[in-house]
């Protein structure tokens, strides 16, 4: 950062930390913070690839026109990075979507089918009963016609007595 005006140095800093910050607005993740030691390591690289790049391309020899094509590359290559970032973010943040409305879809069909099986039972268990229920009937009437041919012995005794 010597080389470079102290001034540029803090344009790209704060320039590196805006666009951090306007992509997290634009994607709408907060993300958490790494730590400081890691942070401004990147930071420094950061600044260290773009201190290259201008040397490199002798500022000081740069008209006002090759300044304004240098600052439009720069703001190309924002856009870019912005653009690829929000997509990177967007199928970040759909992946745990769709594995949800996948499980979401099958547990629709499990529940469908448990639904199913529990009509099946239900059924079988009306048809067990009306089964049993036709076999008292049955016992009943066979109870009343058994009744009617064979006389109770309390009702054999009246017959005698009379």
């Amino acid at each position: 950062m010597e080389n470079l005006p102290i001034s540029l140095a803090a344009i790209l800093r704060k320039y590196h930390d805006v666009s951090d910050a306007d992509g997290r607005e634009a994607t709408g993740i907060h993300e958490y913070k790494k730590s400081e030691h890691a942070s401004s390591l990147g930071n420094e690289n950061y600044l260290q690839r773009y201190e290259r790049y201008l040397h490199e391309m002798n500022l000081d020899e740069l008209n006002v026109d090759d300044l304004a094509q240098l600052q439009k590359e720069m703001e190309n290559a924002l856009a870019q990075t912005r653009a690829t970032k929000v997509s990177v973010n967007t199928q970040q943040m759909m992946a745990p979507i769709i594995t949800l409305q996948e499980k979401e879809k099958m547990l629709r069909e499990e529940n469908e089918l448990l639904v199913q099986q529990i009509a099946a039972m239900e059924k079988e268990r009306i048809a067990a009963e009306d089964k049993d229920n036709n076999r008292e009937g049955e016992i009943n009437l066979h109870n009343i016609a058994d009744n009617k041919t064979n006389p109770s012995s309390l009702q054999q005794t009246l017959n005698l007595l009379f």
